[in-house]
C-alpha cells in the first residue's frame, strides 16, 4: 500500500504523524509526507520521505498572524483554522499535492 500523509510540516503537525507513518513503513507500506519546503528537515528528522510543497508567501501568513494575535482565544483559533490551515496552507500546498501521483513519487 501507499501511503501519503499531509501537513503544514512544522513539528507540532508532524511529530504526531511520524508514529503512524513508521508503523506502515514496519508493515511494509510506502510512505510519503508532503510538508511546505521550509518544513522539509523536521520530516527528514522524524524519519521519514518528504515530498516538498509551495510555502505560503511570507507576506500573507504574517498578516494573519498579527490579525489572530488580536483576538481571543477560541476566535483565534477558528479563523487560524479556517482561514491559515484550511485556507492559505491549502491553496498554496494543492499544485504540489496534485502532482504527486504524476510525477510516480509514490510507485
Amino acid at each position: 500500500m501507499r501511503v501519503l500523509l499531509t501537513t503544514r510540516g512544522s513539528s507540532g503537525h508532524v511529530l504526531p504523524l511520524a508514529p503512524f507513518g513508521h508503523a506502515c513503513l514496519r508493515a511494509g507500506h510506502e510512505v510519503l509526507v508532503a510538508a511546505q519546503s521550509q518544513h522539509r528537515a523536521n520530516v527528514e528528522r522524524a524519519g521519514l520521505a518528504c515530498w516538498p510543497t509551495a510555502d505560503p508567501p511570507a507576506e500573507q501568513w504574517m498578516a494573519q498572524m498579527a490579525r489572530f494575535g488580536r483576538l481571543g482565544i477560541e476566535q483565534a483559533n477558528a479563523q487560524m483554522i479556517g482561514e491559515f490551515f484550511a485556507g492559505l496552507d491549502t491553496r498554496v500546498a494543492l499544485p504540489g499535492l496534485r502532482a504527486v501521483p504524476r510525477t510516480g513519487a509514490l510507485t
